[in-house]
């Protein structure tokens, strides 16, 4: 006898048998489906919660990083004012030294100045001795700075070369004028080229600065300073 087989059968596939507990089996008909748990994946909900603190985070990283900023700006622009206000300090000394000296002549133009003064020459111990010397200050608009050279007495008459150094820098513009009595026309007036043997009256200063260079902030300052070795 034989058995007719059924040679169409479906023939399934182990993901689509099922065990039962009494290790039977059953067949799945429909498609197969994969669950997933919660947890895999992330909602829209929780991808808005997320971006919003990154932009949180980057907020409030760009505040302190913008107050630092301010910070080192504020403090820049007070050293830049404290060095402007040391330069006007010595200056104005170096020029109320200064007195009507035959080696050395007190000459100047627009930038540039070059007179006789007292200053500071040597050390005995804690003292110091102040000595003859010459004071020259020049001002380069392309580099933007202002230089002084100082030479003492022996310097000059050995013909050396003095101490060089950069009082001030990103200077924008520098104007010496000096005021004097003309006795042709009994008035007094400002020169902007001085050649006399004689002392000017006093000697003005424009100077023009940039507190912050990056940013361009231009401040103007006007010093009258009066020589009174002239004025005797």
């Amino acid at each position: 006898m034989y058995r007719i087989t059924n040679r169409n059968k479906r023939v399934f596939t182990p993901l689509e048998r099922k065990r039962n507990p009494g290790g039977r089996s059953s067949f799945l008909t429909g498609p197969v489906r994969k669950r997933f748990s919660n947890g895999a994946g992330f909602t829209l909900i929780e991808m808005l919660v997320v971006l919003s603190m990154f932009a949180l985070i980057g907020l409030t990283l760009f505040s302190t990083l913008n107050n630092g900023i301010k910070i080192w700006q504020r403090l820049n622009q007070t050293v830049k004012q404290e060095d402007v206000n040391l330069f006007f300090d010595r200056f104005s000394t170096e020029l109320r030294n200064s007195f009507k000296f035959k080696t050395i002549e007190f000459r100047g133009n627009k930038e540039q100045i070059n007179f006789p003064t007292l200053a500071a020459s040597s050390l005995q111990g804690s003292m110091v001795i102040r000595g003859i010397s010459e004071v020259s200050y020049s001002f380069d608009k392309a580099d933007q700075e202002l230089s002084k050279e100082l030479r003492t007495y022996s310097q000059i008459y050995k013909g050396e070369s003095g101490s060089n150094q950069k009082v001030l820098k990103d200077i924008d513009s520098l104007k010496f004028t000096y005021y004097y009595y003309d006795e042709d026309i009994e008035e007094y007036a400002w020169l902007e080229d001085w050649q006399s043997q004689n002392l000017p009256l006093a000697v003005r200063i424009e100077l023009g600065f940039y507190i912050d260079a990056d940013e361009y902030e231009l401040q103007t300052i006007t010093r009258t300073i009066d020589i009174p070795v002239s004025q005797s």
